[in-house]
């Protein structure tokens, strides 16, 4: 019997001797034991709540200038809270004995921040119809 054809029969010998070789078509994900690592919530949370969140955004507005809004605002916050994270951090680079290690931390958090900033630019400037950030600037472009 070829792989490729249908027999019209077969045996209760055949389908266990198949059975034994054949790869599972579904394995159940073994439970996993996720840490609460984020306000109390799991990764798995995490996503499924900013997937409701985007969703029920959605339900209200579905004008993609919503989600610029959104994308905007979220980038702002990243640029503000790894500034003051790494403000909060400057201090110990006068200790002499963690200079080093917060001066390394505190760069790459203002690295991020400009990463952040850049996202914002980006996003900021990707004209839509009606764009209220960009005002007049977006319509001229698409002319």
């Amino acid at each position: 019997m070829s792989s490729s054809s249908i027999p019209d029969s077969i045996s209760r010998d055949e389908l266990l001797k198949i059975q034994v070789n054949a790869e599972p078509d579904f394995v159940p994900a073994e439970p996993t034991d996720e840490k609460r690592l984020y306000d109390g919530l799991t990764a798995t949370e995490v996503q499924e709540l900013a997937m409701e969140t985007l969703r029920g955004m959605s339900r209200k507005c579905k004008d993609p200038m919503v989600e610029k809004c959104m994308m905007l605002a979220i980038a702002i916050s990243w640029v503000r809270w790894h500034t003051e994270m790494a403000q909060g951090v400057m201090p110990a680079t006068a200790d002499s004995a963690k200079s080093d290690e917060a001066a390394e931390f505190a760069s790459c958090l203002l690295r991020d921040a400009g990463k952040a900033q850049a996202i914002y630019t980006l996003v900021h400037d990707i004209g839509m119809d009606n764009d209220f950030i960009l005002g007049s600037e977006s319509n001229e472009d698409s002319e």
